[in-house]
C-alpha cells in the first residue's frame, strides 16, 4: 500500500512480536499507538498478574518504536484510541492521500489472572462500577462499540464515507474457561464434544489449574497460591470457544461497508476468511497480490456479483471453498508440553465440516481423538455440532478433504516455533532504574527533570 502512496496506521493490540525491529513502524506502518499484545501481558495498577513477581512486567503503552506509558492507564485509554484513529483519518484527508487504518481492539481481552474479580476493563466514561478501570464484560463491548462509532464519525466529518471500505469482524470466539469474563458461544455449542468427554475433566481459566474437591468438582487454583485464589471452573467438553476449532472459534460475524458499491442490509453465507482481506484489498488498490497468500480476494461476494466498472468485478465466483484449521495440544509431537505438535485437525468444504482431531480448547487434560473415518457435520443445519453425519453417505467429499489436507500440509515451511520460551531482557521496560514505570516521565516519553530522552532524535 505505500508503495501507492497510502498513509498507513495501526491503533490497538499488536501481536507480531515486541522486539523493535518486529515492531508496526518497521514492519509498513506510518504510526503506532497501542499495546504490542494481549491486556492479560502485563500487569496495570491494582491489578497484579501472578507471574509478575517482582512488580516490574507493567502493561506497555507505546507509540511509534518509543514506550510513552507504562503501566498504561486504562481509565481513558478508548478516548486516546479514538482520538488517534481520527487524528489519523483527518490528516489523511487533508493531504490528499488514500489510507490504510488498522484498528486491532484491544477490549475485549481479559487482564491476567489471578484476580478473576477484576478481569474485565472500561474507561471511566463507560465502567458501570465504582472503581475504574474495573469493569464488566458489557462495559467493555459497549465501549468498543463507542470507538467504531467515533471512527465511522470522522469518515463522515471528513466526508469519505462512500470513498472508504469499512470491515467489522472478530479474530476469535469467547475464552469460555474465562466465564463472566469473556462472552457467549451462542448456538455454537460444540455438543457432541460435551457429550463425549469425561464428566471429570474441568477447564480452568487462565493460568489456574484443577484441584478438586468433594464438594467443589471443578475447583481450579492458582499454582503457589492455592490459599489465595481459588474459582470453579468448567466441564472440558463446554470449552469449546478461544484456542478450539469448534465453531464457537472459528466461525465469527462480519460486517462491510462501502456505500454505493456494497447494497446496504445485504447478507451472504459465503465461507470466507480474514486471510481473505489482504488479497482483497490488494485488488481494490491495484497491486499484484503475492502467489504464497493462503486467502483470495473475496469482491465478489462483496459486491454481490454488481458489475463495477472501477474494480473489475463481474460475477461470483461459485466453486466450493476449503478451509483448514490448525491447532497445537497434541499428546505427542517433536514440541514441549504442552503443545506436542502443530496439525490440521478439521477442514470445511461449503457447509461440511469434517474433524480428523477432536479436542476441547487450548491445553486442557482431555487428550485429542483421532477420527477415522472424519466426524463429520454440516455446520449450517446443525451449528451446534451435535449430530454427525453418516461418513458412508459422503465418501467422495471425505475422500477429497483428505487429498486436499495432504496437499496443503506439503506447502508448509515446517519451522520450528520461536516463542516457546520468553527471555526476561526482552519485556518492554521503559525505565529498569524505576521498576519499567513511566510514572516521572511526561506523555511524549521525557524525562521529567532530566534529559535523558526516550523520543527519536527527529519527528
Amino acid at each position: 500500500l505505500k508503495e501507492k502512496d497510502y498513509a498507513t496506521s495501526i491503533v490497538g493490540k499488536w501481536h507480531l512480536g515486541h522486539q523493535e525491529e518486529y515492531l508496526p513502524t518497521n514492519q509498513g506502518f506510518d504510526e503506532w499507538y497501542g499495546i504490542p499484545y494481549h491486556m492479560s501481558g502485563g500487569s496495570i495498577d491494582d491489578h497484579l498478574c501472578g507471574f509478575d513477581t517482582n512488580s516490574t512486567i507493567w502493561l506497555p503503552l507505546f507509540e511509534g518504536t518509543k514506550i510513552v506509558q507504562q503501566p498504561v492507564d486504562l481509565t481513558d485509554l478508548a478516548q486516546r484510541y479514538a482520538k488517534k484513529a481520527r487524528q489519523f483519518i483527518e490528516k489523511s484527508v487533508e493531504a490528499s492521500k488514500s489510507f490504510f487504518l488498522y484498528v486491532p481492539f484491544s477490549h475485549v481481552h481479559q487482564l491476567c489472572a489471578p484476580q478473576q474479580a477484576s478481569c474485565q476493563w472500561a474507561s471511566n466514561q463507560f465502567s458501570s462500577r465504582k472503581n475504574p478501570p474495573n469493569a464488566t464484560f458489557e462495559d467493555a463491548v459497549e465501549e468498543m462499540d463507542w470507538i467504531a462509532g467515533e471512527i465511522l464519525s470522522q469518515l463522515e466529518s471528513s466526508n469519505v464515507v462512500e470513498e472508504t471500505l469499512v470491515i467489522f469482524t472478530s479474530d476469535n470466539g469467547p475464552w469460555l474457561a474465562e466465564k463472566s469474563c469473556s462472552g457467549s458461544k451462542g448456538p455454537f455449542e460444540g455438543k457432541w464434544l460435551q457429550d463425549n468427554v469425561d464428566l471429570e475433566c474441568t477447564a480452568c481459566p487462565h493460568d489456574y489449574i484443577p484441584s478438586p474437591t468433594a464438594d467443589r468438582p471443578r475447583r481450579c487454583v492458582l499454582q503457589g497460591k492455592e490459599d489465595l485464589y481459588q474459582i470453579d471452573g468448567i466441564h472440558c467438553g463446554e470449552d469449546v470457544g478461544l484456542g478450539s476449532c469448534w465453531e464457537a472459534n472459528v466461525r465469527m460475524p462480519a460486517i462491510a461497508s462501502w456505500p454505493g458499491h456494497i447494497p446496504a442490509g445485504s447478507e451472504s453465507m459465503d465461507l470466507v476468511s480474514t486471510l481473505d482481506v489482504v488479497p482483497t484489498i490488494l485488488r481494490l488498490a491495484e497491486i499484484d497480490s503475492p502467489q504464497n497468500l493462503d486467502g483470495i480476494d473475496i469482491g465478489p461476494i462483496l459486491f454481490n456479483q454488481q458489475k463495477k466498472s472501477r474494480i473489475g468485478y463481474v460475477e461470483k465466483k461459485t466453486d466450493a471453498r476449503v478451509l483448514f484449521f490448525w491447532r497445537d495440544g497434541f499428546k505427542n509431537g517433536p514440541l514441549p508440553e504442552p503443545f506436542g505438535r502443530f496439525d490440521v485437525v478439521a477442514a470445511k468444504i461449503g457447509r461440511i465440516k469434517a474433524w480428523f482431531y477432536t479436542k476441547s480448547s487450548h491445553y486442557n487434560l482431555d487428550e485429542e481423538v483421532f477420527h477415522d473415518p472424519p466426524l463429520l457435520f454440516d455446520v449450517i443445519s446443525d451449528e451446534a455440532e451435535a449430530f454427525p453425519l453418516d461418513p458412508s453417505e459422503h465418501r467422495n467429499t471425505i475422500e477429497k478433504l483428505l487429498n486436499l489436507v495432504e496437499e496443503h500440509k506439503m506447502t508448509i515451511d515446517w519451522e520450528r516455533p520461536l516463542t516457546i520460551a520468553q527471555d526476561p531482557k526482552f519485556i518492554p521496560c521503559v525505565d529498569h532504574h524505576n521498576n519499567c514505570r513511566s510514572d516521572h516521565m511526561k506523555g511524549d516519553g521525557s524525562k521529567i527533570g532530566g534529559f535523558e530522552m526516550l523520543m527519536p532524535t527527529a519527528w
